[in-house]
């Protein structure tokens, strides 16, 4: 069964007075573990490039943010997606700069100016795919087609980007020295290029634990779960802990 979504993606978003709605304080959660990722190119695995600090936090309204936070210091955050409980979008980007969906409509922040975009139906906005696994379990090969818009700084334009999320099968694979089942889905951008797709593996949580991003000709990048911080642990790893 093949859905069409529409969903808002935009990487640089709105203006600050949007962002009183989203608070740092409120993208901390003591009860919910972090799990760190290592980035690194296929052909050189022992090489890290970047690190990845990600967790879920869950409201009380059952509401949720996915939240990135600067590893070597957790009491700051990246980037966040924030969604209600249907797993309609509500709040994407940074703390800076906060892109919202209010109703049918999106504000963002382009060109230092403010824009309004409107979609059909709030039904549209709905992402499945914030769901899968922790609170939906998708058939196999159940696919859902993600659209949304991205800022083209070279263009000067706003852009329609379509992606496609397919569900493949339950893995099993080795991550921190243990070998348990995980769950693959494969995504690719239908405007782009031939050759770029991204694998993406999910614990029962729904939580990234791999990832191989694909570009073609230009290179594999890997992502691999290297370490899981329980809320104790968190000062340890903010003073330098590898432990």
């Amino acid at each position: 069964m093949r859905k069409s979504i529409l969903l808002i993606v935009v990487l640089l978003g709105l203006a600050t007075q949007v962002y009183s709605q989203i608070k740092t304080s409120d993208l901390r959660d003591k009860k919910t573990n972090i799990y760190f990722l290592s980035y690194y190119y296929e052909e050189e695995p022992d090489k890290i490039i970047n690190l990845r600090a990600i967790c879920r936090i869950i409201k009380k309204d059952s509401s949720f943010c996915l939240v990135d936070y600067v590893p070597k210091d957790l009491d700051k955050t990246i980037y966040c997606s924030c969604y209600d409980f249907t797993g309609m979008p509500t709040q994407f980007g940074s703390e800076k700069e906060m892109t919202s969906i209010i109703k049918d409509s999106v504000r963002l922040n382009f060109k230092e100016r403010d824009t309004t975009l409107l979609s059909s139906s709030k039904k549209e906005l709905q992402n499945p795919t914030s769901l899968w696994f922790w609170k939906y379990m998708p058939y196999v090969n159940e696919t859902v087609v993600v659209g949304g818009i991205r800022k083209n700084f070279i263009t000067n334009t706003i852009d329609k980007v379509d992606v496609s999320y397919t569900y493949l099968r339950k893995e099993k694979l080795k991550i921190l020295g243990k070998t348990k089942g995980y769950y693959l889905v494969k995504s690719y951008p239908l405007n782009e290029s031939e050759g770029v797709y991204d694998e993406r593996w999910y614990d029962m949580k729904g939580i990234l634990v791999r990832e191989r991003h694909v570009v073609g000709k230009n290179g594999i990048r890997v992502a691999e779960l290297s370490k899981i911080v329980k809320p104790l642990s968190i000062r340890r790893v903010q003073q330098g802990s590898t432990d």
